[in-house]
């Protein structure tokens, strides 16, 4: 984990934003953020687990996503260049997988329509088209 920290410049204290500010030492934030992100489930629920008010659980999520997103949105936003190269590499684990779903009409057999799959948004099974595709 202290390489992740290190990697991603987390610093040694957040300060929370909002109202009511507190401060969440920088180890714990990351910990609860990869947490929330992983785990299906409402702020109420980390209540015991994470020691803080649901209302602070969330104002720190939202100040550990700033800080990532000011501090690293630069590697994946405005540089699909670096991915372009990946697709067909992403593309074929998405298949690898699929080819072993149980669902499938023909066993093995990747229907067309899931054939170019090469990236999930958001955790979620919804198509995002290749860049240079234009659809109105």
């Amino acid at each position: 984990m202290s390489n992740l920290i290190t990697l991603l410049n987390v610093p040694a204290v957040f300060e929370i934003k909002g109202d009511h500010n507190g401060f969440a030492d920088g180890e714990y934030a990351t910990l609860y953020l990869l947490h929330r992100l992983r785990y299906p489930g409402i702020l109420a629920d980390c209540i015991y687990l994470w020691g803080r008010d649901y209302t602070q659980l969330s104002k720190l999520f939202n100040t550990v996503l700033d800080f990532l997103y000011d501090e690293h949105t630069n590697k994946v936003i405005g540089n699909i260049a670096w991915y372009q190269d990946r697709f067909n590499l992403y593309n074929e684990a998405v298949r690898t997988k699929l080819s072993r779903c149980p669902h499938l009409p023909v066993p093995g057999q990747i229907p067309a329509n899931l054939d170019d799959i090469f990236a999930f948004l958001d955790c979620t099974a919804n198509e995002i088209c290749r860049p240079g595709f234009l659809y109105i």
